[in-house]
């Protein structure tokens, strides 16, 4: 995460406390792997020149910063050749630079070293290495690095602080911080971080539950249709036996809940087997995934009562058709 911190240009002075202070509050916080800081000059601000300060800038939009070392490790930067990252925060060295590859490029310096000198905002500044920015950082290969001397007094510094966790804390260390860096003026600071996961996993589960939701409610609705179509087809081919029960004595309300109670059958049926082909892959899909496999104790409850009313919904129809059939005319036709 990144924290906007304010101050300006005064918070580069010497024996000011607050912006040490601040990266050691920061780095106190649990799960925090590393803090850093890194100051940016205003593009009007920042006169870059190669060989005299009345020498035209550059074609290249280059930008001029200062950084610690570890907030360029944290962004995953590192020297294209000796390290010489660490100089950078040796309060002994002033007037010193480190360029990204596009800014040695576009400069034309060479290799650093003595004699590899530039003029910025009127001041010579000894270049002393040459940064790889690395995939996550590619605005660091455009800009002059340069000790903290070098920006004071500047307008318009924008001072901000890295604050790299571990993997899925960002957002609880986020929470946390502007208390423990000023306890009684949290409100100063500026975060920027990532999503909070913990809200994107709970908005990406609750789109995904639904979906499914939706999905096995079309199928159970098409299921229990297939169902009564069968059923009524039963009923007409099964049509000389109920004229033989109706014979024999049995009214139109027992026909009907003889159908009734062969849906109700088949429904409870297919929902233990749901309930156990269910169960049963959720904990291979958990043991396979090494999750921790969370169960309802209503949802057998639940599955057992969806194949009861698909039973009843399904049986309904062939039913009532069962119990309406003529017994006389249905032998005759035999």
């Amino acid at each position: 995460m990144r924290v906007a911190v304010p101050g300006g240009a005064a918070l580069l002075e010497p024996g000011d406390p607050r912006l040490p202070n601040w990266l050691d509050s920061a780095g106190s916080l649990p799960h925090v792997r590393a803090t850093g800081v890194i100051s940016r000059a205003a593009g009007s601000a920042a006169t870059i020149t190669r060989l005299a300060p009345t020498d035209p800038r550059p074609d290249a939009s280059l930008s001029l910063v200062s950084a610690s070392a570890s907030y360029l490790r944290a962004a995953g930067a590192t020297s294209i050749g000796p390290d010489t990252l660490s100089l950078l925060d040796d309060p002994s060295l002033g007037g010193i630079a480190i360029l990204g590859s596009a800014a040695a490029e576009a400069l034309e310096l060479p290799p650093p070293g003595p004699g590899s000198t530039l003029w910025i905002n009127g001041r010579l500044v000894d270049v002393v290495g040459v940064l790889d920015a690395g995939p996550r950082q590619g605005d660091l290969a455009d800009a002059v690095i340069v000790s903290p001397d070098v920006l004071r007094g500047l307008p318009d510094l924008a001072i901000t602080l890295l604050v790299r966790t571990e993997p899925g804390y960002p957002a609880a260390v986020a929470e946390a911080l502007p208390a423990r860096m000023d306890p009684a003026n949290p409100g100063q600071f500026a975060l920027e971080t990532v999503a909070d996961l913990r809200d994107l996993r709970y908005g990406v589960a609750t789109d995904l539950g639904s979906l499914i939701a939706l999905i096995s409610a079309v199928l159970l609705l098409l299921a229990a249709i297939s169902a009564a179509c069968t059923m009524y087809v039963s009923v007409q081919a099964r049509s000389h036996e109920i004229a033989l029960r109706r014979a024999v004595g049995a009214g139109r309300r027992a026909v009907a809940t003889l159908f009734l109670g062969e849906g109700v059958l088949i429904g409870l049926s297919g929902g233990a087997v749901g309930i156990a082909a269910g169960t049963a892959a959720t904990l291979a899909i958990c043991a396979a995934r090494e999750w921790t496999p969370v169960l309802a104790p209503w949802l057998p409850l639940a599955g057992l009562g969806l194949g009861l009313l698909s039973g009843l919904f399904s049986a309904a129809v062939p039913a009532w058709a069962a119990g309406r059939q003529r017994p006389a005319a249905t032998l005759r036709a035999r």
